[in-house]
């Protein structure tokens, strides 16, 4: 018993920490690697329409600095945000997606992202808004 109850209680800290904490996120798009940090947010309940992917919402700024051109087609993301009018977000898929974490990396490829003409945090705490789906 023992064994599982430890397993059990490590499996709910690695949950409540990737939910409340901030998280290295490393970017892989066009095969360029981008180091940023996101934020877990349960709120964040944003699919593409079509093919139902969650949608990771990331500063244009961050590509911008980086130099990662957005490719020319992309996908029209609809969006409601408390506070906020209606409005669209480009979409576009992201090679890759890793969270290194204190167990080991977690990875997803094909991840679909939502760019943000602003900041996502106004004290620059993180640059990407993880969905809770992943």
């Amino acid at each position: 018993g023992y064994p599982f109850l430890q397993r059990w209680t490590m499996d709910i800290r690695r949950r409540w920490f990737r939910k409340t904490c901030h998280l290295p996120v490393i970017l892989t798009i066009g095969g360029q690697k981008v180091h940023c940090c996101g934020l877990m947010d349960s709120g964040n309940s944003l699919y593409e329409p079509i093919t139902r992917r969650p949608v990771i919402i990331v500063e244009q700024q961050l590509l911008i600095q980086n130099e990662i051109p957005l490719p020319d087609g992309f996908f029209v993301i609809p969006y409601n945000a408390i506070g906020t009018q209606r409005g669209f977000l480009k979409g576009v898929l992201a090679d890759e997606l890793e969270i290194p974490e204190q167990q080991g990396e977690q990875r997803w490829r094909k991840v679909m992202l939502g760019i943000y003409e602003g900041k996502v945090s106004q004290k620059d705490e993180y640059q990407v808004i993880l969905h809770p789906k992943l």
